[in-house]
């Protein structure tokens, strides 16, 4: 669905006694600072209760008679007017917010969250290390990386405790313990 016709949906359901501005209707398709997007959708539709929709404020925006056939349609909606401005502490409408899908983020078979590259993030890694154990650091069986270049990439240390720690400046894990590979 195209970003007119989904400010078109927001403007059509404006109820009647109720005013939406200009800006308000495309923050709520996701443009808070395009509010001419909203002067394109009206352009050419109808069936739009277009004279529900005023500028910032609460001032009628249309020029001479669209702007005095606005007021007159509005008025008879019922909707109030101080100083030739929309009482918007009255009538103004807020549209819902779209509900946020709930979206899982993607998983690697090991169950760690994959960064924007497919690889697990290493910060993942390491959490998983901390409950699960070494074992929870090898990469998964999809990583494209050899087992010879991870060996070729890959610093052996020893530590003051005695465990060996393995450190893969490429891959972004590391294991700790007497079975670091």
């Amino acid at each position: 669905m195209s970003t007119l016709a989904r400010i078109r949906g927001v403007i059509a359901r404006v109820p009647r006694g109720k005013v939406i501005t200009y800006g308000q209707a495309a923050a709520a398709v996701g443009f808070p600072r395009a509010p001419r997007l909203t002067v394109w959708a009206l352009q050419g539709e109808h069936g739009l209760p277009w004279h529900r929709v005023v500028a910032a404020g609460g001032r009628i925006a249309l020029p001479h008679e669209l702007g005095r056939e606005q007021r007159l349609r509005l008025e008879s909606e019922g909707v109030t007017f101080r100083g030739g401005r929309v009482r918007m502490d009255r009538h103004s409408w807020t549209p819902r917010a779209p509900s946020p899908r709930a979206r899982s983020p993607a998983r690697e078979p090991s169950g760690l969250p994959r960064t924007k590259h497919g690889r697990p993030g290493h910060r993942a890694v390491l959490r998983s290390v901390v409950r699960r154990g070494p074992e929870a650091a090898r990469p998964a069986e999809s990583h494209s990386r050899t087992r010879a270049h991870q060996i070729r990439t890959s610093a052996l240390s020893e530590d003051p405790f005695g465990s060996r720690t393995k450190v893969d400046r490429n891959a972004g894990w590391f294991c700790t313990g007497s079975t670091a590979r």
